[in-house]
C-alpha cells in the first residue's frame, strides 16, 4: 500500500516537470513589491500566455475616438497590431504601460498612471504660469471629464453600432438650411462645398457636443485674429521669405475719414506657385513724407531680427509714382530704400502706368464721340422703363443667332479704366438697335447723333 501512494506522488512530479509552465497570478503581498516595469512584464506576459491559448482579442474600432474629446486627443491604434491601442498621454509622460490590448482599454482609462498623465498635461501651461488656484479648479473639471470618458467608452462598447442610413428627405434639408444661411448672410455659392466640408472637419475633430457647448462673440473673434491667427500668418510669410527670393510692393493712400494708411504686400514663389500676400497694413500720423514711411517700413519689417536675411533675398521694388514713393530729388520711399538696398530693381507699377498713358492719349480721342457715347449711357442709367423699352427693340430686331439681350455698359472714366472700350463694343454691337430706338422715342429729351459719321469714328 505504501510503495502504491510513493508511486503515485513519483509519477506526479514527473508529469509536472514535463508540462509547459504557465505564468501565474502572484499574491498581493509580492506584487506590492513589484516596480512599475515588473507589472508591465507581468501583464504583457499574460496577454502572451492567453494569445497562445487562441484568445481572440478585438480589433481597435476608430469610431470610438469620436465619443469624447480625450478619446481624440489621446488615443490612437497602434499601426504594428490592429488589436491594440496607445494612450498618447501615458507615452508623453514615460509611463511603461501606454500600450495594450483593445480589450483592456477600459481597465487604462482606471488606471492611476493614465489619470496621473492627462491630469499634468491638461495643466501643465497652468502650472507653468504659477496659478495655482486655476489649477485646483482645472483638476477638478479634469477629473469630471475622465469619468465622463471612463463612461462613454463602456457605453460604446456594450452598446450595438450600426450603421446609420440619412434619408434623401434629410439630406435635402440639410442643403436647403445650408443654402438659405448663405443668402442670409449675402456670402456667395461658391463657398457652401468649403462650408460643409469645415463643419465635417470640426464634428470628426471635437464632436458634435463640444461643438454644441461652444460659443464665440464677434468681440472674441477679432481678438483672436489679431491676437493670434494674424501674428502666426504673418511669422508664416517671414519663414518663407527665408529661403526664397521676392518683391515688396507698397501703396500710401487715405480712407474716407481721414486716417492714411501704408499697405505692403509680398510676392514670392512657393511650390512652383507665383504667391501674393498682404504684409502689414499700417496707420501713417500727420507726416506723409518718404523718410516717415521709411520708418515705419523699417520698424516693422525690415527691423534688426529680420533684416539679414530680407536684405539677402529682397530683389525688387514696385509702387505708384506718387511724390513721397518715387521722387525726383531722391526723398521718396523708394529712393531711400534703393540707397540701403543697392541691389534691388525699382519697377513703376504697371496698371498706374498704363492708366497714365491712357489719361494722357484720351486728350487726342475725339470730344464728339466720348460726349455722344455718354449721352446714350446717361440716357438709359437712371430710368428702368427705358432700358426696358430698349431690350423690347432688341427683342423684335434680333436674329436667329442672338440668344442674349445686353443693355449699355455704362462709360465711368473716374476709376474703371476699361469701360471706354467696353461701351464703345456694346454701342458699335446694338448702333442699328439704338437708331431704331431713338427713332420711336416720344420723349421730348436730347436724341444723340446716331449718323454713319459717328459710327465711322467709332470703330476705328
Amino acid at each position: 500500500m505504501t510503495k502504491n501512494v510513493k508511486k503515485r506522488k513519483v509519477q506526479k512530479k514527473i508529469s509536472i516537470k514535463e508540462s509547459p509552465r504557465i505564468p501565474q497570478r502572484k499574491s498581493k503581498s509580492k506584487n506590492k513589491s513589484q516596480s512599475p516595469k515588473s507589472k508591465r512584464s507581468l501583464k504583457s506576459t499574460q496577454e502572451d500566455a492567453q494569445s497562445t491559448n487562441s484568445v481572440r482579442y478585438t480589433k481597435f474600432n476608430a469610431k470610438l475616438l469620436d465619443q469624447h474629446i480625450f478619446f481624440k486627443k489621446y488615443i490612437t491604434g497602434d499601426e504594428a497590431n490592429d488589436k491594440r491601442f496607445i494612450c498618447l498621454a501615458c507615452k508623453e509622460a514615460e509611463f511603461e504601460d501606454y500600450s495594450g490590448y483593445y480589450d483592456y482599454l477600459g481597465n487604462h482609462f482606471k488606471g492611476v498612471n493614465h489619470k496621473t498623465s492627462i491630469l499634468l498635461l491638461e495643466t501643465q501651461e497652468l502650472i507653468n504660469d504659477g496659478k495655482d488656484d486655476q489649477t485646483l479648479e482645472k483638476e477638478d473639471e479634469i477629473k469630471n471629464e475622465i469619468n465622463q470618458a471612463i463612461e462613454s467608452f463602456y457605453k460604446f462598447r456594450t452598446r450595438k453600432i450600426s450603421k446609420i442610413i440619412v434619408p434623401k428627405q434629410v439630406q435635402n434639408e440639410i442643403a436647403i438650411q445650408y443654402t438659405v444661411f448663405l443668402l442670409k448672410k449675402e456670402l456667395p455659392f461658391s463657398l457652401v462645398s468649403d462650408l460643409i466640408t469645415f463643419t465635417k472637419h470640426l464634428i470628426q475633430k471635437y464632436g458634435a457636443k463640444a461643438i454644441q457647448d461652444t460659443s464665440v462673440s464677434n468681440v472674441t473673434a477679432g481678438q483672436i485674429s489679431r491676437e493670434c491667427i494674424s501674428k502666426s500668418f504673418k511669422e508664416a510669410i517671414f519663414e518663407d521669405l527665408k529661403n526664397t527670393p521676392f518683391a515688396l510692393m507698397f501703396d500710401e493712400s487715405s480712407d474716407l475719414f481721414g486716417p492714411s494708411f501704408l499697405c505692403t504686400h509680398v510676392r514670392y514663389i512657393k511650390d512652383g506657385k507665383i504667391l501674393n500676400r498682404l504684409l502689414s497694413l499700417e496707420q501713417i500720423n500727420e507726416d506723409v513724407s518718404g523718410q516717415s514711411l521709411l520708418s515705419i517700413v523699417q520698424n516693422k519689417i525690415f527691423n534688426e531680427d529680420k533684416e539679414a536675411y530680407l536684405r539677402t533675398n529682397l530683389v525688387g521694388i514696385c509702387s505708384d509714382k506718387g511724390p513721397n514713393m518715387i521722387s525726383c530729388k531722391d526723398k521718396g520711399l523708394l529712393n531711400r530704400l534703393q540707397h540701403l538696398y543697392k541691389d534691388i530693381l525699382i519697377v513703376h507699377d504697371f496698371s498706374h502706368a498704363f492708366n497714365l498713358v491712357i489719361a494722357y492719349a484720351l486728350k487726342t480721342f475725339p470730344e464728339k464721340v466720348l460726349t455722344l457715347m455718354k449721352s446714350i449711357c446717361n440716357h438709359f442709367s437712371r430710368s428702368a422703363l427705358r432700358r426696358s423699352q430698349f431690350k423690347q427693340v432688341q427683342v423684335n430686331l434680333q436674329d436667329d443667332g442672338i440668344s442674349e439681350i445686353y443693355q449699355i455698359i455704362r462709360y465711368i472714366p473716374t476709376n474703371r479704366w476699361t469701360s471706354l472700350l467696353n461701351s464703345t463694343k456694346r454701342i458699335l454691337t446694338f448702333w442699328f438697335s439704338l437708331e431704331t430706338y431713338f427713332g420711336q422715342i416720344k420723349e421730348e429729351v436730347p436724341i444723340p447723333d446716331l449718323t454713319n459719321e459717328n459710327c465711322i469714328i467709332f470703330s476705328y
